[in-house]
């Protein structure tokens, strides 16, 4: 008997197995016992709890895995009914296939009630999907609507599911989470496979107290066995990092090291990378005026990023989702998502004399360094120096941005595809410095208290792209609107006139926006008779982007991290002119704060009867660790009084 014939005995068995193991927990469902435990007075914060979850994952020699999932999940409120009165499920057809074997209602009288699939279920391209732009019949979700559920029912379903393709040929991999925002009773995870295959497992922020693990090796086959019982609730904050990345998890893969993603990633894409000779000609004839490496640099990715649609059919024929188009093909439709662009990008950059090379990246978020699980979910490029370290990232999907990567994208995981392998990366947090805005204000007091002059804004770095990207696409009316929410949103009671504004659609000038004003009532009586005046540079906040940083600091104390979506650098200066009798008494004395995440300032003097005021405020840290979190508040603190404090004139 051949080794062939003798391994598909061996899978049929296992097989067997596997189907004898489920009928013998559905069958022994039947004892409910357990859900006796799962009351309000010992869940009293609770909205519904994972009473119970049993997840066995059995994968093969060539990656693909079998996965059995059996859920119990007890509702305690209205709350918890109306989170789980639809439960989804999601698989991707190219690699995979889900059956919902059933789902029923289990009632707080032990009741068992069974849910018609055929009738309250529905299945739909996931929508998230066709919001991008991006039309892939492959990504389904299964919605299974749970009619008349009650405080006290328990929804119970088991699912199976067949990942018949691996992403990577030959590697199985993958993670499962333990804790989520409701407490978990128990929760059982087997992961069992060929005892010749070794995977390498880590429980990330783990709570060793909650968790107990053992290893079942018979030879031929290795199960590894993971028991977590009560686990607490955690507790979501504002503005914290992806609940993936601070919850307790377990981490598995066959992949010895990120290098050979890195490797596998850049089989895949170079076939693809192929230049036409219309290519060649337009990286000819792009780079015709460009005077340096800078300029032709920009000229090729502006290309890419304003010419090239972002949009597409998902049909590759190898590994769906990562595998991208011809660049010939991508060029002359003039779009494609962003595999697609950022191929088409590496290609023309390589045409252009650059060492360019794909980048696969998780925007927004970091993934855990010390096991492969390469669940990246957006492509970009990068140029890289002779040993194959980045030196320039660029993401061409943007259509709207001046920079080559947004902020948004920084401080985020990301590995480079190359032939002799890379190490997983981190995208570079941003210079402040970079993403500037400075209003520079002209303006006159009256006697009667009114203030009146000009008032001109001017962008860079993020804070050009998020007001260019918004007027972009803005009739004439959209973009006045925006301009005068911005003014009167910082200063209550201007009243802004002669509004004008850059054109955004010009990529080579900086976006600004100007306007004249008239602010009343800038000047007071104090219940002691003192006469005081507030410069428009007395506002809480004095950019653009400010304000939505500074209110994310919304907590006295942090257990996770604050993380942003950008760092910003505002500075503002007025000069105002002071009738000869209004010569200040008394104006605000120098103060700042300074720390290793934000820092903020105040200057102001007289020279002659103009008052001259500068404010500054720069937020510098991505992610600002909970334990430097006292920071951002010292630094709101800051910016609040600065606000409360006029200058004083004479009586």
């Amino acid at each position: 008997m051949n080794a062939s014939v003798i391994f598909l005995l061996r899978w049929a068995m296992q097989l067997l197995l596997l189907q004898l193991f489920l009928s013998v927990t559905a069958a022994n469902a039947s004892d409910y016992s357990f859900l006796d435990s799962i009351t309000r007075q010992a869940y009293p914060n609770a909205h519904y709890v994972l009473s119970y979850e049993y997840e066995r994952v059995e994968f093969r020699q060539d990656g693909s895995s079998v996965e059995s999932d059996e859920v119990f999940i007890t509702v305690l409120d209205q709350d918890g009914v109306r989170r789980n009165s639809v439960i989804s499920f999601y698989m991707n057809r190219h690699y995979s296939r889900l059956k919902i074997k059933f789902l029923k209602v289990i009632g707080a009288d032990g009741s068992v009630r069974d849910i018609d699939l055929e009738r309250y279920s529905r299945e739909d391209t996931v929508a998230s999907v066709s919001r991008m732009n991006i039309y892939d019949p492959a990504q389904r979700e299964i919605k299974v609507f749970v009619p008349e559920l009650h405080p006290g029912d328990t929804v119970h379903y088991l699912v199976e599911q067949e990942n018949f393709k691996s992403m990577i040929p030959g590697e199985f991999f993958g993670k499962k989470t333990a804790e989520y925002a409701f407490p978990v009773r128990h929760y059982r995870l087997e992961i069992t496979g060929p005892a010749d295959r070794p995977v390498n497992f880590l429980i990330k922020d783990k709570q060793p107290a909650r968790v107990t693990e053992r290893v079942e090796n018979n030879g031929q086959v290795v199960s590894h066995v993971f028991e977590f019982r009560d686990v607490p609730a955690l507790v979501p904050e504002p503005s914290m990092p992806p609940m993936s990345e601070v919850s307790m998890r377990v981490l598995y893969s066959t992949i010895p090291s990120w290098a050979g993603v890195s490797r596998w990633y850049a089989r895949l894409v170079e076939p693809h990378l192929e230049p036409s000779p219309q290519i060649t000609a337009k990286v000819r004839e792009l780079c015709q005026g460009a005077s340096g490496r800078d300029e032709k640099l920009a000229a090729i990715f502006y290309f890419v990023a304003q010419k090239i649609r972002y949009m597409g059919i998902t049909a590759e024929a190898d590994r769906p989702g990562y595998e991208p188009h011809d660049v010939s093909l991508t060029f002359s439709r003039r779009y494609g998502v962003c595999r697609d662009k950022a191929a088409l990008l590496v290609t023309m950059l390589r045409e252009a004399g650059f060492n360019a090379v794909p980048v696969m990246i998780r925007a927004g978020g970091r993934l855990d360094p010390e096991i492969p699980v390469p669940w990246f979910n957006h492509a970009i490029t990068a140029v890289v120096d002779e040993n194959g370290k980045p030196v320039t990232y660029l993401d061409p999907t943007s259509e709207t941005s001046r920079q080559f990567l947004p902020d948004y994208e920084r401080h985020s995981s990301c590995l480079p595809a190359l032939e002799k392998g890379a190490d997983l990366l981190v995208t570079p947090d941003p210079d402040a410095g970079s993403n500037l805005t400075i209003v520079e204000i002209r303006d006159r007091l009256h006697d009667d208290g009114t203030l009146s002059g000009s008032m001109v804004f001017r962008l860079a770095g993020f804070c050009d792209t998020a007001i260019r990207g918004a007027m972009m696409n803005s009739s004439y009316d959209k973009r006045r609107q925006l301009v005068e929410q911005l003014v009167q949103g910082r200063v209550p009671g201007i009243e802004p006139e002669d509004i004008r504004w850059s054109d955004p659609s010009d990529r080579n000038t900086p976006m600004s926006f100007r306007c004249t004003f008239t602010a009343r009532n800038r000047t007071g009586v104090t219940a002691y008779g003192s006469r005081i005046f507030y410069p428009l540079s007395a506002m809480k906040y004095i950019g653009v982007l400010d304000v939505h940083l500074l209110q994310t600091a919304s907590l006295s104390d942090r257990k996770y991290p604050l993380r942003f979506d950008y760092v910003i650098k505002s500075i503002l200066t007025e000069n105002t002119g002071l009738p000869p009798e209004a010569a200040p008494m008394l104006v605000p004395p120098d103060r700042s704060v300074s720390f290793s995440q934000a820092s903020a300032g105040y200057h102001s003097e007289l020279n002659g009867n103009v008052l001259e005021t500068r404010r500054e405020l720069e937020i510098s840290g991505l992610e600002v660790p909970s334990d430097k979190y006292w920071q951002i508040l010292e630094v709101q603190k800051f910016m609040r009084d600065a606000a409360l404090v006029p200058v004083i004139l004479p009586k």
